[in-house]
């Protein structure tokens, strides 16, 4: 091709994709705007209105609750001449004088291996 007809044929392909991108989101528009998500004033005829009821507002500010992240060493196994710890992480709550009020476990496990030195 020429320099010349490279010149037109770049911006033409460009402008081409942007009509075909600008054509693709709004008749994506148009058809969320034609869907009716089920009305929350809507109710079933069987149905009773639920009311929600405030609960007293303490005067003392909330405050986030104080934990600590910990690994705790769960299990220690030998695999193929290699020693695998597996360490699961707790959130440790504590109170304002620092002492421990609950572990909870959380679902984060860390795994290090290395080679048995007996071996």
């Amino acid at each position: 091709m020429s320099v010349q007809l490279k010149k037109y044929v770049i911006p033409a392909f460009l402008v081409l994709i942007f009509i075909v991108a600008w054509y693709a989101d709004s008749s994506s528009r148009q058809v969320l705007d034609e869907t009716n998500p089920v009305s929350l004033a809507e109710q079933e005829e069987d149905s009773e209105l639920a009311i929600a009821e405030v609960e007293e507002q303490s005067s003392e500010p909330h405050q986030p609750a104080n934990f600590e992240l910990e690994e705790k060493l769960v299990e220690q196994e030998e695999v193929d001449g290699y020693i695998v710890e597996t360490y699961r992480e707790y959130e440790i709550y504590k109170d304002k004088e620092g002492n421990v009020t609950k572990s909870v476990p959380t679902s984060n496990y860390d795994y290090i291996r290395y080679r048995n030195p007996n071996e």
